[in-house]
């Protein structure tokens, strides 16, 4: 009876004021138990009068029946934590932070709200935690969104198309190594409008030129450095005739200069500087990998000594490496790291 009065409902947007709830007949809780039963027997399609609703209509329904009860399960709290965050081993969320996170997206949508002793909220974070933090890292904060979004467009009179907006936003924050999803950028463009204008690549180079350098008629700044810090924000080819339309006569605000750091494999070992907004971009013009580490200088004299050149140098005589560097004070490195060439080039192996 609960599927005969929906049926036309549920091939429509969901709408509160027409949707027919199973309460008091069955709670939300039996109305999940029939769809499992459902799922087992059915031949993908059910008949309700005159109408026939296939599989996906029943599931329709059964969301739909959850936003009309206002209820949030362990489904709905992980999705909505997968929203707003990442899982990253080195992540430190406190819980409370996360939870409010969250609550403020089901208030919006009008699905309730989250308490702390939830059953389904203890359920859902249990893999995440770590003690009373939680191993997650936020995606792209909203107004770091929408300032990237004021870089690629210009305030207009008409409404851009959402999909366009995406488009151009993708390949930023695939450099970035940033992610989004679309709570955030419905609040992004909340900040920002959605009556906007793709600019042009000038205006685009120029607007970073203007946030990250200085402009001296003496200066003489490298094209491939430039290029390379605009592509960290916005994709422009090296060969593209906008570059002959720039001034290079310009110094960076805050440089990066420091030559301490070297390529991690593993986020285990990742220690980045202390750097400032405006240095960020030249630390990564100079280490662009995903992860660093810093720079040790280690006499491998002792360590060689030891060693014999039999064969070739096997992962146990990496893990003796490793085991020497850690008694000598020194962080480990990863097998694959080049700092081993220098006992990988003379086979050195069988540590005694």
């Amino acid at each position: 009876m609960w599927l005969r009065a929906n049926a036309l409902n549920v091939r429509r947007p969901f709408d509160r004021a027409t949707w027919r709830t199973a309460r008091p007949w069955l709670t939300y809780g039996e109305v999940q138990y029939e769809l499992k039963k459902f799922r087992e027997r059915s031949l993908g399609s059910i008949q309700v009068g005159s109408i026939c609703l296939k599989n996906q209509d029943v599931e329709c329904a059964v969301r739909y029946e959850a936003l009309a009860t206002k209820k949030i399960f362990q489904l709905d709290i992980t999705k909505m934590i997968n929203n707003f965050y990442d899982f990253s081993k080195k992540g430190r969320e406190t819980k409370r932070s996360v939870l409010d996170k969250i609550n403020e997206e089901f208030l919006f949508l009008e699905r309730g709200f989250v308490t702390e002793r939830d059953q389904n909220w203890k359920t859902a974070v249990k893999q995440l935690s770590k003690g009373k933090l939680l191993m997650l890292r936020p995606k792209m904060r909203e107004r770091n969104l929408a300032s990237l979004i004021l870089e690629l467009f210009d305030v207009s009179t008409e409404e851009a198309d959402l999909d366009q907006i995406q488009a151009q936003l993708a390949p930023c924050l695939a450099v970035s190594q940033q992610s989004i999803s679309a709570p955030i950028l419905r609040r992004a463009l909340a900040i920002t409008g959605t009556k906007l204008k793709y600019k042009n690549f000038f205006e685009i180079v120029n607007g970073i030129i203007e946030k990250y350098y200085v402009r001296h008629p003496l200066a003489n700044e490298d094209p491939a450095r430039l290029k390379a810090i605009v592509n960290q924000r916005v994709q422009i080819s090296h060969d593209n005739a906008v570059w002959s339309l720039i001034d290079f006569k310009i110094v960076p605000r805050h440089d990066f200069v420091c030559e301490e750091y070297e390529q991690a494999f593993n986020e285990d070992y990742h220690e980045p500087p202390v750097l400032s907004p405006l240095q960020l971009p030249f630390f990564r013009f100079k280490h662009p990998y995903m992860y660093v580490r810093k720079k040790q200088k280690m006499n491998w004299k002792n360590f060689i000594d030891r060693c014999t050149r039999q064969g070739q140098t096997t992962p146990k005589t990496l893990d003796r490496a490793n085991a020497w560097l850690v008694a000598a004070g020194f962080v480990p490195y990863e097998p694959c790291s080049h700092v081993f060439n220098v006992l990988r080039v003379q086979g050195l192996s069988c540590v005694s």
